[in-house]
């Protein structure tokens, strides 16, 4: 994706490894390159791109081009019995109609050995939407798919064992096969902040048979936080401090001290392990007490800028890492494999204070994560970017499409001057969003001095299938909210509509109902602003909401991977209101994060 920028950031190279590329690869592998998952083998490290390009990183700073993968959504990747496997969505046809969850075998250089398919389906909608790493044990594999817990013997590529998913967060711990279960349920239409949620947890074990309750393994966990499987157990997390944690044997679950947070997101590896970066380079490693330093540095940290983009792995025998740190002009991504080294306590590891915040807030962004289908890798460097944009311009509201539960957790977390002030869920359960409550729709946080309240959520009439099945398909809708006081008052909103591709006409209809809807809930007198990725490209979006009085506060392209082509846009802000000034709008590009670009509008 082009870096398409008010921010002076040029277009990002990749540098593998750090030094030097092998002879006569430099043309393919130096080219701009966005990562979806990185692996670890003995003494070497593996990069899948998002287009299925495969590059092996020797210890001794030599490069390949390894293989080439199935472009994969949904991606992931680890180490097993000597070999890498990667694995995910393969959309066979035109529209993504058909569906094929499998994963790949290479051996320790990178060379195809063999393909197994785990899941197929046809047709629209699919429960397939997803396909998530559960754990590796001995020669086996296990991997979450269309609704199956399914084990893969790597050795030999054959399906040993299908287990029902119970619907929460699975986990393999010491051997056994866990899942952890939230009543997550959800409404098509509503009112109220989502923040009085109370969720209650279910630890489930399945003994060969049947799934049976955990002794000491139920318990409840409030708004903002989120369960997850971790190395030997669970942790509950809020935001990505550890409050609480269960292990076998332990009796229950167990409070622990919420430590220190680090600077940036954690990254998870495919073994349940947390990296981040701290503001002076150091890698850390997540801890019970807080973050941990390993002893080794990532190089070109400078604080201020676009946080560092990590990819960690370190599941088969070493630690490799790629980081795309943004200097003057550019990103520069540099990877590295270095031999496990043993944590140590952190000394001046605490998290880098917040910058100032503009007063009064003014504007409101729009991103579209893409939490669940981009994958584990580029999850926490979307975090970081709409955690940097928020800390650093400070806007009115943040519209977010396409984000888990999990996402609004970390966040809320993670920027304590503002409030989940509404959220639509448009999938009741998630393959590939991370935790036990495993939502995923549109959330709107609102700028908490402006008192946000009213919030409603509503399903559109219009939807591909109908009745839309929320446990099987992305029903669409919108998530409002309103904030300020007086004359000062401003409707939110937030929607993510149809992809033309499903269904020509059925975007179009649910603009028309987004404009309803925003009417019937809060009047036709109120400023609106009404965000999204609308799907639809620029002009004909715009034609419809200018009807009503709508003006586009953003100008520019937004996505390379999707239909329009990127010279049109389909992440968009729109305002109505009789006093409005002339907008000024930026948009952020960046090839590690989500597929989308970050939008901003300023001088509503």
């Amino acid at each position: 994706m082009r870096l398409l920028t008010a921010y002076g950031l040029g277009a990002l190279l990749v540098s593998v490894p750090i030094d030097t590329l092998a002879p006569g690869s430099a043309p393919d592998l130096a080219r701009e390159r966005a990562l979806a998952v990185v692996v670890a083998g003995d003494g070497v490290g593996f990069v899948l791109d998002r287009t299925g390009d495969l590059v092996r990183v020797a210890g001794d700073g030599s490069v390949s081009r390894a293989a080439s993968l199935p472009r994969y959504s949904t991606p992931f990747g680890t180490s097993v019995a000597g070999r890498v496997v990667f694995g995910g969505i393969r959309c066979d046809g035109s529209g993504c109609e058909h569906r094929i969850a499998e994963v790949t075998v290479l051996d320790g250089r990178g060379r195809h050995e063999r393909t197994v398919t785990l899941r197929q389906s046809s047709g629209w909608p699919s429960g397939l939407d997803g396909a998530a790493l559960v754990g590796a044990e001995g020669d086996t594999l296990w991997v979450n798919a269309d609704g199956l817990l399914t084990q893969v013997d790597v050795v030999r590529g054959r399906i040993l064992d299908e287990v029902p998913w119970t619907g929460g967060e699975p986990c393999l711990v010491d051997g056994d096969l866990y899942d952890l279960t939230a009543d997550a349920t959800a409404a098509p239409h509503g009112n109220g902040s989502p923040t009085s949620t109370t969720f209650s947890l279910r630890l489930l074990r399945w003994d060969g048979s049947a799934w049976a309750p955990v002794e000491g393994g139920d318990t409840s966990m409030p708004y903002g936080r989120n369960a997850h499987c971790a190395p030997g157990g669970y942790e509950t997390r809020g935001g990505d401090s550890t409050v609480a944690r269960w292990s076998p044997g332990e009796g229950g679950w167990q409070s622990v001290g919420a430590g220190r947070p680090a600077s940036l997101a954690w990254a998870t590896t495919s073994t349940g392990s947390r990296y981040s970066v701290g503001d002076d380079g150091s890698l850390l490693v997540a801890g019970g007490d807080g973050p941990h330093a390993t002893g080794l540095v990532v190089p070109g940290v400078e604080v201020g800028r676009m946080p560092t983009a990590l990819q960690i792995d370190d599941s088969g025998g070493s630690l490799f890492w790629c980081a795309t740190s943004y200097r003057e002009g550019g990103g520069v991504t540099s990877c590295a494999v270095e031999l496990v080294p043993a944590a140590r306590a952190a000394t001046g590891a605490a998290a880098v204070a917040p910058a100032p915040m503009a007063s009064p807030p003014q504007g409101v962004h729009h991103y579209n994560l893409c939490s669940a289908a981009c994958g584990d890798g580029v999850r926490a460097h979307s975090r970081d970017v709409v955690a940097w944009f928020v800390e650093h311009e400070r806007p009115e509201a943040l519209s977010l499409n396409e984000a888990c539960y999990d996402d609004v957790a970390h966040l809320t977390g993670r920027l304590p001057g503002y409030r989940a002030a509404a959220g639509y869920v448009a999938l009741g359960t998630t393959t590939n969003c991370s935790g036990a409550v495993k939502q995923f729709g549109n959330v709107v946080m609102v700028d908490a001095g402006l008192e946000p309240r009213l919030a409603t959520w509503d399903e559109f009439t219009a939807q591909t299938a109908v009745p839309c099945d929320r446990r099987h398909h992305e029903c669409r809708g919108m998530a409002c909210a309103v904030g300020g006081l007086g004359e000062q008052r401003r409707v939110y909103c937030s929607t993510h509509l149809e992809s033309p591709r499903r269904g020509p006409t059925v975007a179009t209809r649910q603009v028309v109902e987004y404009m309803g809807r925003a009417v019937e809930r809060y009047g036709a007198d109120v400023d609106k602003v009404l965000a999204g990725d609308f799907n639809l490209g620029r002009a004909a979006s715009e034609e419809l909401l200018a009807e009503q009085g709508y003006r586009s506060l953003t100008t520019r392209p937004t996505s390379s991977a999707h239909r329009p082509p990127a010279s049109d846009q389909i992440d968009a802000i729109y305002h109505v209101s009789s006093g409005a000034r002339q907008a000024t709008d930026a948009t952020y590009c960046d090839m590690q994060a989500s597929d989308h670009c970050y939008v901003t509008a300023s001088d509503l």
